[in-house]
């Protein structure tokens, strides 16, 4: 009967999960993704983009799925979907694991239901397969360091090798997981394993990691403390805020979980003790990354980064509700504690957003105002935006047909024909503006009451023949013009070229010495990868600059990839 009820109720998460991931809409870091690596299949290290963003896995999922199914929210997130039913079979081996059934429920309904945790297995990210595999690892692991099974350490280290393909974030906690296993390893078929299968992966990865910190390419976090940027992150995306309360309710359960297993736990065999080896790895990872960030300078894990210690510590309050349970009545009562985590996902569940990034997944609703709003204008509608939100507008116009830009300069208060504002975040009002449009997000869409009109001062044609070339020659724009107020650049033509093409439609505006005061561009990128002759159009703004002596536009290919831009027009209308 509980094994009927557990498939019951992941079944019914795990449709949840795959109808989230056919309805958000794209956000800002998969848009990155799916531009840089799974559209153009450039997703290997030393042969891609250098990008913590690049989830090397995940890449290749997403560029499997581009490859077969074409530009589908289904077609780039399937792994992630995939993952959760792995992640949920390694949730069920992992309670089975504790002896009493109180404290087994909780444990499997914090593992499957976790907010903030779920929505990664709805999204192209690497997050929801590491940890899945993660799980996976650290079950195979307990197998090996109590029966000394090599099939079971193989499982391990493959799992943990392909949980960091997925995440690299994970690395501390496999050299850790590995330590733990080589103090196992009596026998040299399984020290032999231990080397090929767990430590040269990991000196390869930890390597990758070590140049990438180099690059500084490990931005994601602070130093600002373990309290502040892991405990603090988490507590705000689990939970909804970061309070003192918040943060030592978390501690208690994890520290009490860990005093608990540590003070009940068996001396002969702490290894195969499974709560007090979960326990100890949390321990271990969460000085081991304080002793980083102060030694190292590396940065503390935050929010998606410090996933895996969620895992863990509800791993370590399940474990140790079970071994209370076997010592005094009601004792698994403490595992009642990570009910809350189901309780808040079930209260807050929805179709359109992710808890860390809201304010990214524009609604269709919204593209389809915009994209009627521009066939009564006969231009490209200029769409003002937070710069995260950029990309996802642009791949959101794409996959309902549309074609076109937003753009970040000088927003909240862009002079475009639209705006995308935030409720509480920005305080936007103008009598130009309406708003047409909001969302559960707090996203609200305005836009102009009387439709734009400029005053054309250039229409030009041009032509660029590039080859191996990082970006085509200038054309000018009248500077008097940039001095004396806002100036629009709209420019179309055609495009082909024998490859995946990265094409920027760039301006710079620079001063008398040649200092840039302002550069901006817009990606070509976001409507296809291969073009064979296929029409493009763009618009750019240029804010008013008093010290402006050379205006230029120009054709940027950051991979100097050949391509051709044929029937190019560019006219530039100053804004009144």
């Amino acid at each position: 009967m509980e094994r009927f009820l557990y498939i019951a109720i992941a079944a019914l998460v795990f449709a949840y999960v795959m109808v989230r991931a056919i309805s958000i809409p794209l956000v800002h870091d998969e848009s990155v993704s799916f531009l840089n690596y799974a559209q153009t299949g450039d997703f290997l290290p030393f042969a891609s983009i250098w990008d913590a963003n690049n989830h090397f896995l995940s890449s290749l999922c997403g560029h499997i799925g581009y490859r077969l199914f074409g530009f589908h929210l289904l077609a780039l997130r399937w792994a992630s979907v995939l993952a959760f039913p792995v992640y949920a079979w390694a949730a069920w081996r992992m309670g089975l694991l504790l002896q009493h059934r109180q404290a087994r429920w909780p444990l499997w309904l914090g593992l499957l239901l976790c907010p903030f945790l779920l929505d990664f297995f709805s999204v192209f990210r690497g997050y929801g397969p590491a940890l899945a595999c993660m799980l996976w690892s650290l079950y195979f692991a307990q197998r090996f360091l109590k029966d000394g099974s090599h099939a079971a350490l193989s499982k391990s280290l493959v799992f943990m090798a392909t949980a960091n393909g997925f995440m690299l974030a994970l690395v501390p906690l496999w050299g850790l997981t590995l330590f733990a296993l080589l103090l196992r390893c009596r026998q040299r078929g399984a020290l032999m394993r231990w080397v090929v299968l767990g430590l040269l992966p990991l000196i390869g990865a930890a390597g990758l990691s070590m140049l990438m910190s180099r690059f500084g390419l490990l931005y994601h976090g602070t130093l600002d403390g373990f309290l502040h940027v892991t405990v603090g992150s988490l507590a705000w995306r689990v939970f909804g805020m970061d309070t003192g309360l918040i943060r030592a309710a978390m501690l208690f359960a994890t520290i009490a979980g860990m005093l608990i297993l540590a003070i009940t736990g068996s001396r002969r065999n702490a290894l195969a003790d499974h709560g007090l080896f979960f326990a100890a790895l949390l321990l271990a990872e969460s000085f081991g990354r304080v002793f980083l960030a102060h030694i190292v300078g590396v940065n503390y894990a935050e929010d998606r980064a410090a996933l895996h210690a969620l895992v863990l510590a509800i791993l370590v309050v399940g474990f140790a509700a079970d071994r209370l349970a076997g010592m005094i009545r009601f004792g698994w009562a403490f595992g009642v504690l990570l009910l809350a985590l189901p309780i808040r996902t079930l209260l807050h569940a929805n179709l359109d957003r992710t808890v860390l990034w809201p304010e990214q997944s524009i609604p269709d609703s919204f593209i389809v105002k915009v994209m009627e709003a521009e066939k009564q204008l006969g231009r490209p509608l200029l769409m003002g935006v937070h710069r995260h939100a950029g990309l996802p507008y642009a791949l959101q116009l794409r996959r309902l047909g549309g074609d076109g830009d937003a753009t970040a300069v000088q927003w909240p208060n862009s002079p475009t024909d639209a705006r995308l504002e935030l409720r509480g975040l920005t305080y936007f009002h103008d009598p130009h503006f309406a708003l047409v449009d909001s969302a559960a997000s707090g996203l609200l869409l305005y836009m102009r009451k009387e439709p734009w009109r400029g005053r054309e001062f250039m229409d030009t044609a041009f032509h660029v023949q590039s080859v191996g070339l990082e970006r085509s020659q200038g054309i000018l724009i009248t500077a008097d013009r940039v001095r004396a107020g806002k100036v629009v650049l709209v420019a179309n033509g055609t495009l082909s070229g024998p490859g995946p093409l990265d094409l920027r439609v760039s301006i710079g505006v620079f001063d008398s010495t040649g200092q840039a005061l302002h550069g901006d561009h817009t990606v070509l990128a976001t409507r296809r990868a291969i073009w064979n002759g296929e029409s493009w159009r763009s618009a750019l703004i240029i804010p008013r600059f008093p010290d402006a002596a050379r205006v230029e536009f120009f054709l940027w290919e950051p991979r100097r990839q050949t391509f051709t831009v044929e029937h190019a027009r560019l006219r530039a209308l100053a804004m009144d």
